[in-house]
């Protein structure tokens, strides 16, 4: 494999090519290993999502139609995709309300193509859901994540201390989402484990926590801080349940908050903007505008891109202007001035989830969403209630807190509609869906194991 590898570089790098085909000789090796193992695609798929490249779709874009070669590899030429599972009728139902906006569409080929993201989270959930057959793959799996986002944190809290500006890391703006869903995995499994496993998921989570401080993206302080809290009142409630002693709960919960204190202190130290930046929004003395006239608080820019927002709306409110046209065909609804239009409107997506829904989409795809919300968080509080074994309880609630960090966090960004983001939340309701079989399978395997034989003589 390594020769392949060294033979393909030669090669290309002698060669009159541009870089993505560089990047594809380079890879091919490695992309014919995955087509023909498909534990082997899951691992690259969530390896893809740590990528910070992108030609036409991000790199996990691009794996995820390796993944279902590999898919299709594995079957030995069954065609078919196994489209049984609890989340199938949401997706559906939100694809379809997707479907009347390209009626609006004006120049379709960039949207259409994108429309690929959406088909995209439909073959990962259902790939990833009838083929991961065991609880011991799922924790390899987030195990992977869980390295993956360590290695980015620390990445990141290095960079940003030798630096004392922020930054994203190797991985890019979608960092910030990687780690905040990362903290709230990571303290629920810190929460319902024991031992060697409960310190090193509370390493884990205050390794997150220390880098996002540093990071200073605050709408992801505000996500992640309700996740958690959230999180710690449900286990609170139901503390008989999982075993655990309320008052071990509120201890462990006030230790963490008093180490985000703590290590805020410290951060302000490395880089005194923290400081700013987190007073900004309420602050008086800070002026939205310069003597230029430009805008100064990230705040007031996003309201650009609102208002820009709400006159398409306006003018297509049932079936939208088409799914994901906004940054092409924004400038058709611009009111504010041409130079702030520019500057921070063009090309621009509207930065929330259900703004971006229901201006690309209306009033239709805006209902098909919310539908496809509730399934998914349905699913996942019912996958936390349900009798089952403490190993897949612990997963179930892990996974069920990632989608709940997902549906807040889509009030601040709409980056869970379209490139990693999209393919980071298939994966986790992909996995969702493996619990819930592996949850039935369990429990089936148990009544029938409880149930009396009678034999005949």
């Amino acid at each position: 494999m390594l020769a392949m590898v060294a033979l393909f570089v030669v090669v290309a790098s002698m060669s009159r090519l541009n870089e993505v085909v560089f990047v594809a000789l380079c890879l091919a090796p490695l992309i014919i290993f995955v087509v023909l193992n498909l534990r082997v695609g899951i691992f690259v798929l969530i390896l893809a999502l740590f990528i910070n490249l992108q030609y036409g779709f991000t790199a996990s874009g691009w794996f995820s139609v390796i993944l279902l070669m590999s898919y299709l590899v594995s079957r030995e030429g069954d065609l078919s995709i196994d489209f049984k599972h609890p989340l199938m009728m949401p997706i559906v139902v939100y694809l379809a309300s997707v479907l009347p906006s390209l009626l609006n569409l004006t120049r379709p080929y960039p949207a259409l193509l994108h429309l690929y993201n959406l088909v995209a989270m439909l073959l990962i959930v259902c790939i990833i859901g009838s083929q991961v057959l065991s609880l011991d793959d799922i924790r390899k799996y987030m195990g992977w994540y869980f390295l993956l986002t360590a290695a980015s944190s620390i990445d990141v809290i290095v960079r940003i201390t030798l630096s004392g500006r922020r930054d994203f890391g190797f991985a890019g703006i979608m960092f910030v989402d990687y780690a905040g869903l990362g903290t709230v995995c990571a303290f629920t499994l810190m929460l319902l484990n024991r031992g060697s496993k409960k310190f090193w998921y509370g390493m884990l989570t205050l390794l997150f926590v220390a880098a996002l401080i540093l990071n200073q993206t605050r709408s992801i302080w505000v996500v992640t801080a309700v996740s958690l809290a959230l999180a710690i009142l449900y286990f609170i409630r139901r503390a008989e349940a999982y075993g655990y002693a309320r008052r071990k709960l509120v201890v462990v919960f006030a230790s963490v908050v008093v180490f985000i204190i703590g290590f805020y202190g410290i951060a302000e130290v490395i880089t005194p903007k923290i400081a700013e930046r987190t007073t900004e929004i309420v602050s008086s003395k800070r002026q939205a505008f310069d003597p230029s006239g430009l805008p100064t608080n990230s705040i007031v820019t996003r309201l650009l891109i609102w208002q820009t927002a709400i006159n398409a709306f306006a003018a297509h409110p049932i079936i939208g202007i088409g799914a994901y046209s906004f940054p092409i065909e924004s400038r058709s609804y611009r009111t504010i001035p041409l130079y702030l239009y520019k500057r921070y409107v063009q090309g621009l997506s509207p930065h929330t989830t259900h703004l971006a829904v229901l201006v690309e989409t209306g009033l239709v795809g805006m209902m098909g969403f919310l539908f496809f919300m509730y399934g998914v968080l349905r699913m996942s509080f019912s996958s936390m209630r349900a009798d089952q074994p403490p190993e897949l309880r612990q997963y179930s609630a892990a996974l069920g807190w990632s989608t709940v960090y997902i549906a807040l966090s889509m009030v601040v960004t709409d980056a869970w509609l379209w490139g990693h983001g999209i393919i980071l939340m298939s994966i986790i309701l992909g996995f969702n869906v493996a619990l819930h079989r592996l949850r039935n399978s369990t429990m089936t395997q148990v009544n029938h194991a409880a149930q009396p034989h009678i034999i005949l003589t």
